[in-house]
């Protein structure tokens, strides 16, 4: 149902902001939806093994809520309300968070700026792994727990920036690359031809080749970052290691991200809030899941 709500976003949003979709350049990553899709149904209802049918579904599904997520952000840029970067800015001086001061450390000891790069991609490779470690450790509730706040924090975190767009600290400080030699940060730039394509109605094609990350408050890499360790909390062996990483991507969101402080904060609020909307969303999920329950015996097809 979030699914296709997403999708009916989509399609009328994109109409209301006379943008297209180039699928053609998107065959690569659509096609991965129905092939996931296909195995889960046959290793439901042919081949009966519930790991893998489960496993599979939830792989298209998670696909799906990112892709449409990250496609509804060009819309949501389109009505191009003020950049609120002035605001952003000075609510970091309220924190006290001085971001000169951060990148020129991080430019003084560019081992740190590597490992804070390696770190900041981490939020793609994170995922499969904890797809694959609740299905593994039969937590389906909390695997289905972890797609549904996704969701919502996704949808929490398209609202915002709708009315709260900001080019980030880059830009709106017009830092110079020489500013960070030692540095390679992932998108200090490259989100403005986007974001200012769309803003002044100068991008009329999408194309799933050519993708950028428009969001800056609240901070989506935060709020995925809550969302592993809440996952895999449950898991002891797995737990500080989780929490380890992905505090250490939160720390390097304000280089590679070019975020204010102020949106690692929000983020934090977005997770918050979708945490808690998933617990009641699906209060007793435990009781009435029964795709891995105790009284299931494995399929006769599966090797004990």
């Amino acid at each position: 149902m979030i699914i296709l709500a997403m999708i009916g976003a989509l399609a009328v949003s994109y109409w209301a902001a006379g943008l297209s979709l180039d699928l053609q350049s998107g065959w690569k990553i659509l096609i991965v939806i129905p092939v996931c899709l296909s195995v889960a149904w046959y290793y439901r209802y042919r081949r009966v093994d519930p790991w893998i049918a489960t496993g599979a579904e939830s792989a298209a599904q998670f696909t799906l809520i990112l892709l449409l997520g990250t496609l509804l952000s060009y819309a949501a840029a389109a009505p191009a309300f003020p950049y609120r970067d002035a605001e952003l800015y000075a609510a970091d001086r309220i924190l006290h968070f001085d971001w000169r001061s951060y990148l020129a450390f991080f430019n003084a000891h560019p081992a740190l700026g590597y490992i804070g790069n390696i770190v900041y991609f981490s939020m793609k490779l994170q995922i499969p792994i904890v797809l694959i470690v609740l299905l593994a450790t039969s937590r389906i509730a909390k695997l289905q727990q972890f797609i549904i706040a996704t969701a919502a924090s996704l949808i929490i975190t398209l609202a915002i920036f709708t009315f709260v767009p900001a080019v980030a600290y880059y830009a709106y400080l017009g830092i110079q690359p020489s500013d960070f030699a030692n540095l390679h940060p992932s998108t200090p730039y490259a989100h403005i031809r986007h974001l200012e394509g769309i803003r002044n109605g100068l991008v009329h094609v999408v194309r799933f080749n050519d993708l950028e990350g428009l969001i800056t408050f609240p901070s989506f890499h935060t709020v995925s970052a809550l969302l592993y360790i809440w996952a895999q909390w449950p898991i002891r062996c797995l737990r500080w290691p989780a929490v380890a990483l992905n505090l250490l991507m939160v720390a390097s969101t304000p280089i590679d991200g070019a975020h204010y402080a102020i949106d690692i904060i929000g983020g934090i609020g977005v997770a918050i809030i979708a945490i808690g909307l998933t617990n009641r969303m699906t209060r007793g999920i435990e009781e009435k899941s029964d795709v891995l329950s105790k009284h299931d015996s494995l399929p006769s097809s599966r090797p004990a």
